[in-house]
């Protein structure tokens, strides 16, 4: 009878930890914001605003209002991204479609700079 040789476990590599990015915060002029939606600040660029933050409470609320309806356009594209890409397999591969056809687009703007004329290469 052969005897049995034990075989090595393999181990994964441990995996790096990401660093947090770390946001920073919108800076706050004295005595508190006079508007609800500066011009310079970004949803997810900045920390979230405070109530706080400004100078009366219906600036915090239309603030917030502004917030829920830019969140709101966000789920609705999404939506609409996904009843039209269907779902798990078909909208990875819906999705690696669009981004080769971005690519390609970015090819033929690159080719067409150069002089050549695209339409022509690919004919038939």
């Amino acid at each position: 009878m052969m005897a049995k040789t034990k075989t090595a476990k393999k181990v994964a590599p441990k995996k790096e930890i990401p660093v947090k990015k770390e946001t920073p915060s919108f800076e706050i002029p004295d005595g508190g914001l006079d508007v609800a939606m500066p011009e310079e600040f970004e949803f997810g660029e900045y920390k979230p605003l405070k109530k706080k933050e400004f100078q009366a409470d219906h600036l915090y609320f239309s603030h917030r209002a502004i917030e829920l309806s830019v969140r709101a356009e966000a789920f609705e594209a999404k939506a609409e991204e996904a009843k039209l890409l269907g779902s798990g397999k078909d909208r990875s591969k819906a999705k690696r479609l669009q981004k080769m056809q971005l690519k390609m687009e970015e090819l033929r703007r690159e080719l067409e700079e150069q002089g050549i004329d695209v339409d022509e290469l690919l004919k038939d």
